[in-house]
Order: C-alpha cells, then sequence, then structure tokens
C-alpha cells in the first residue's frame, strides 16, 4: 500500500493517463491498480529510442534493473512498473542508445545482459555505443545477439566474455577500440569466449582492434561467417583447443597494421616477429584442434601469416583441418626497424606447423596464392599425411623468381597434384626437417628457377608433371628440374625444358621412365653415381649439352642399366650394363669385321665371351 504521505509526490495513473515522456518521469508515477497501462514517448525523452508501453503490478517487489521493471523513487513497499514486452529483448528497453557512454558504473549494461537470458533475442540500434571501462558483456545460452557497433575504450578488458554457454549467436555486429596501440593492450581476445558449444557468429565485423579480435578456447560446434576480422594488431582470430567448427566467407586482412594510415604497427619490445596474423588455430593443453574448416577465406597483407596452424612444443598436433577455396596474398613483413625493434623478413599464406610431426591430414584445395614479396613461401608445411591440389600459385613484381610456391618442411607424406606455379624461384622446396615421400602428379611450374630442390626419403613420386625454366635466361648451375640424390625416386611421363640438370641423380634406387628433356644447359639426365644398380631408366628422351654425357649412353633413350642400344668405339670396359644390352661399335675402321657386342651378363665385369659377345660378319 502506498502511504498518503508518499502519494501526495507521485503521479497517480488511472486508465485516462496513458503516456509520459521518460523513464525517469515514470518513476514519478504509480498505478491507482494492478494492470494500468503507461507509456514512454523514449527512454530518456528525446526522441533517440522507441517508447514501449509499461503495466502496473501492485503486488511486485521486484528490484528496479533500469529497464524491465522500473520502480517509483519514493515507494518502499510492493509496487513496480512492468515493460510489456515479446520475445525479442530490446538494448534501448535499457537506455542502451546510441552514442551511449557505458562505464564501470553503468549497471543498465549489466542488468540488459542479464535479462537478455529470458529472451530469444537481445537486438541492438544502429548507433555506436560505447565501452568505457564497462564489465565484459556476459552472452546467455539460447539467446541470439543483433545488430548494433560497440567502441571499446578500454583496452585492457574484454569487450565480450563468455564461459560455458552454448545456443546462442552474436549477429550485425561491429566491435572496434578507439585506440589501436598494441602498448597496453591485451592479449586474448576483446570477444573471448570459453567452453562454449553449439553457437555461430555471421556478419560481424572485428577490428580495428589493439590486440587480438576473438579469442575461442576449447569451443565447439560452431561457424564463423559472412564477416571481416581486419586491422587487428594481432591475430583476427584465435582457435585453442576448439573442434568441430567452420569459418566460411570471411576477410580476415591487414592485421597488423593502423586501419587509418595502412601502414605496419610495431610491436612491444620483447617480440621476435610481427605478429599480424588473419587465423592461429592450435591444440591446447586439454583439446585437440580437430575437424576444422576453412572455406572461401580471403586473407591479404597481414604482417605475419595469413593461415596458420599451429604446434606449441610439448602440445599434441591438429589433424583434420581443411582449406578450401581460400584467397592469400603477401603476408608477412620484409625486413627492417618497427619501432623499438629489428626484424627479419618473415612470411607465409598458409603456414601449417608442427615441430613433432604430430599434426597431420591436412587438406589444401582450389585456392589462390600470390605473392609480390621477395622473401617467404607461399605454402609452408610441416606435418603428416598433407594433400594439397587443385591450387595456384602466382609469383611476380619482386617475388617473381625469388620467393618460393610450396615449402615441405618436414613431415611424411605429402601428396601434391593438379597445382600450378608460375614465376617461383621453386614450385617445391623440401626443407632440413627430414620430409619424407613425396607424390607428385600433374603438377605443373611455369617460368621456375627450380621444380624441386632440396632432398626427401623415403620412396617419392613425380609423374606426369610439367616445369620450364625462364626463357629470357639461362639456368646456372642449381637450377635443376629434380635432383634425385641419394633418395629413391620414381619419375615419369614428365617434361623439363631450359634447366641446368632437368634431372640428377647419384644412388639410391630409382625409376626414370618415358620421360623428355630439352633446351637443358649441361644435361638433361646427370648420373653422379654411375654405375649404380638401383638405376633403371627406360623410353626417355634425355638432351645433353655435356660432352661427357655424350660420351657415356646415359644421354641416350635407354640406358645400360636396362637392356638397350648404344654406341662405343671398343668393347665397354667399365660400367654397369644389363644382360641384352646392344653396343655398336662406332668406328668399324678400327674393326672392320666387328659390328658390336652383346652383354651377356648383367654387371660391372667386362671380359671377352663370358660378359660380352662380339657381332662380326662372317666370313
Amino acid at each position: 500500500m502506498i502511504d498518503k504521505y508518499t502519494a501526495s509526490f507521485l503521479r497517480l495513473i488511472t486508465p485516462c493517463h496513458s503516456t509520459v515522456k521518460s523513464v525517469e518521469e515514470l518513476r514519478d508515477c504509480v498505478g491507482s491498480e494492478t494492470g494500468i497501462r503507461i507509456s514512454t514517448y523514449s527512454y530518456y525523452g528525446k526522441g533517440e529510442s522507441q517508447g514501449y508501453s509499461y503495466s502496473w503490478d501492485a503486488d511486485s517487489t521486484d528490484s528496479d534493473d533500469e529497464g524491465l521493471t522500473i520502480k517509483p523513487t519514493l515507494i518502499e513497499g510492493p509496487g513496480r512498473w512492468k515493460l510489456l514486452h515479446g520475445e525479442t529483448l530490446h538494448a534501448d528497453m535499457y537506455g542502451v542508445v546510441e552514442n551511449d557512454i557505458l562505464t564501470a558504473y553503468s549497471t543498465k549494461f549489466t542488468n540488459l545482459f542479464k535479462a537478455s537470458s529470458n529472451f530469444s533475442a537481445l537486438l541492438f540500434g544502429k548507433g555506436d555505443i560505447y565501452f568505457n571501462n564497462a564489465m565484459p558483456a556476459q552472452f546467455s545460452s539460447g539467446t541470439h545477439y543483433k545488430g548494433g557497433t560497440v567502441i571499446f575504450t578500454d583496452k585492457t578488458k574484454h569487450a565480450f566474455s563468455t564461459t560455458n554457454k552454448k545456443n546462442f549467436s552474436l549477429t550485425n555486429f561491429s566491435i572496434k577500440c578507439t585506440d589501436e596501440d598494441m602498448d597496453g593492450g591485451m592479449g586474448g581476445g576483446y570477444v573471448y569466449l570459453s567452453h562454449c558449444d553449439n553457437f555461430f557468429l555471421d556478419r560481424c565485423d572485428i577490428g580495428p582492434t589493439p590486440w587480438d579480435g576473438i579469442k575461442l578456447f576449447e569451443c565447439h560446434n560452431f561457424s564463423i561467417k559472412n564477416s571481416k576480422g581486419c586491422y587487428n594488431k594481432s591475430t583476427a582470430i584465435q582457435l585453442e583447443g576448439c573442434y568441430d567448427y567452420c569459418l566460411e566467407s570471411l576477410d580476415l586482412s591487414s592485421n597488423g597494421r593502423y586501419s587509418y594510415s595502412d601502414e605496419i604497427a610495431p610491436v612491444p619490445v620483447g617480440f621476435s616477429s610481427q605478429v599480424g596474423r588473419g587465423v592461429t588455430a592450435y591444440s591446447s593443453v586439454n583439446s585437440i584442434n580437430r575437424h576444422g574448416k576453412f572455406l572461401n577465406i580471403n586473407a591479404r597483407r597481414n604482417t605475419e601469416f595469413g593461415l596458420r596452424i599451429y604446434c606449441a612444443t610439448g602440445i599434441k598436433g591438429s589433424f583434420d583441418i581443411e582449406f578450401n577455396n581460400c584467397t592469400l596474398g603477401d603476408n608477412g613483413a620484409p625486413a627492417g626497424k618497427y619501432g623499438e625493434n629489428i626484424f627479419p623478413a618473415k612470411g607465409a599464406d598458409i603456414l601449417i606447423n608442427s615441430g613433432d610431426t604430430n599434426t597431420r591430414q591436412i587438406y589444401i584445395s582450389n585456392s589462390t596464392f600470390y605473392r609480390t614479396y621477395e622473401f617467404g613461401n607461399a605454402l609452408s608445411i610441416h606435418a603428416t599425411d598433407t594433400i594439397a591440389s587443385d591450387n595456384s600459385f602466382t609469383l611476380f613484381d619482386d617475388a617473381q623468381h625469388k620467393a618460393g610456391a610450396i615449402l615441405f618442411y618436414g613431415g611424411n607424406r605429402l601428396i601434391l597434384k593438379d597445382n600450378i606455379s608460375q614465376g617461383a624461384s621453386t614450385h617445391l622446396v623440401l626443407g632440413s626437417a627430414l620430409p619424407n615421400e613425396i607424390s607428385l602428379s600433374n603438377e605443373r611450374a611455369l617460368s621456375c628457377l627450380s621444380f624441386i630442390t632440396g632432398f626427401s626419403s623415403g620412396n617419392n613420386t613425380a609423374s606426369d608433371c610439367y616445369a620450364s625454366h625462364p626463357t629470357e635466361f639461362p639456368a646456372t648451375a642449381g637450377s635443376n628440374g629434380i635432383n634425385c640424390g641419394n633418395n629413391n625416386w620414381v619419375i615419369k611421363n614428365s617434361f623439363f625444358s631450359g634447366f641446368y640438370y632437368a634431372i640428377a641423380y647419384s644412388s639410391g634406387s630409382s625409376l626414370i621412365v618415358n620421360n623428355i628433356t630439352q633446351n637443358s644447359i649441361n644435361s638433361g639426365f646427370r648420373n653422379f653415381g654411375n654405375s649404380s644398380t638401383s638405376l633403371v631408366l627406360s623410353g626417355n628422351v634425355f638432351d645433353s649439352a655435356n660432352p661427357i654425357d655424350k660420351g657415356f649412353t646415359l644421354w641416350s633413350t635407354n640406358s645400360p642399366n636396362a637392356p638397350g642400344l648404344s654406341s662405343q668405339p671398343l668393347m665397354p670396359s667399365t660400367g654397369f650394363y644389363a644382360n641384352g644390352h646392344i653396343v655398336i661399335a662406332s668406328n668399324p675402321l678400327r674393326q672392320p669385321k666387328v659390328l658390336g657386342w652383346r652383354r651377356l651378363t648383367s654387371g660391372t665385369t667386362h671380359n671377352p665371351e663370358v660378359d660380352w659377345q662380339e657381332i662380326g660378319l662372317s666370313e
């Protein structure tokens, strides 16, 4: 009950009274009976928001939360105004409106998000909302948050932070900070979600921020789609220990740069390189990064990496990660001084990193890579069971003939098929961390200095490949097609043009069949192992500019390691020959009645009538 003294200071609302100017005026009103309704012109009475209707509940003693429940100022007992609403909660019901500045002392924002747990959606307006030392907004399970621009001014706090929630979404949000300098900023994501399940972010714009845009920790069954993450000073999206997720149709570019000048932002003292990245995904101590999809991602001009699968020391690697239909280019930064730091050049468009090779099952397809920087590689891989197919790599301007297309730094079982590169220094670089077993099929490398550099152990294959050295200048030593080294190779049905050595061999078990070389500077095929019994050549058409090679049979269409036909002035005395090989006497004047010699054994001994049978004219 309202005593007569209190009532004298309040406006008694009867069925005839229906409108007040603001919520503040509403606090000066009481209802004459339960069910009496009243409407506000707007929350503050200035037309900054729409008005809402309230109903008087004479028995309610609920706390005033500045939105759903309004308590008249002088009432100590029961009697509250209750906002009439549907399934969607609007931010302006709590006075959160355009150009609103929310501080740590502002309870209406905390109350707004607390109330949202009882609604299917929370809808923000179109105007900017400023967080000034505000407490992080807490999402609720089952609620969908829509619309609005949040500008936070305190870079030491999360803008949104939620743990152990599910079945929610964030849609049509723009989240950015007024201060872009990393000094004093907070790592770990201005949107931070931990142990959340079954949620999505759609049509959101995260950035600029002074550190990471979004950090998801051990979350699963989520998607981020149709969104942007640009001009965050570190990583746009950081995933730690997440699984069963999809990132699709995202622009994650220019992270590590200032939004107002596009210049590279300096990082605090103590860093060893730039840290601008589109995505970094990795396992946590308790949860493996797995079953992730990156589809239709645009990641360009980030200052370190475009998309990165990372493996920290002592942490398990990732597995079953797919990249498809992505566009990546010029991720990295040149050597130079950035603030107080001096950094070497560094960068890659996609980096798959696994220090102990336990990152596995990585699939990269239908993606476009380009580079204009003269350093780095477009695709860098250290993993097991990786397949890269139907990708294109274009290196031009400063990157032409200087940067590489693909680096297989280490790991096991790399499959490359149907990829094409143009202008690379090397189509495939084999690194120093013991890469093992590579398979190339239908690879195309146009205008590259080398097709493959480095060595891979295990059994390696290259079939139906095409590689050409640039025609505008001749190849020099080291610019080769494939150098087998001491490793096992099967090379077949491939074409190499313009290299110093198209194919080079030292030792190991190798089968080299039906290949064609042309315009070789030194040799189409160069055998540094000479008499190795584990080399078989058959059906190749090798060209050679090296007189040493021409003096032997190795440059012909069939090698002495397979039964074939060759020519020498005298019966061979060195080298390996297979049983059935025919040597035609190239100087019949020296031995008029000798046409040549037929090999009777396979081996390196050369005894007349034992290893070689003379072919002569009959008397």
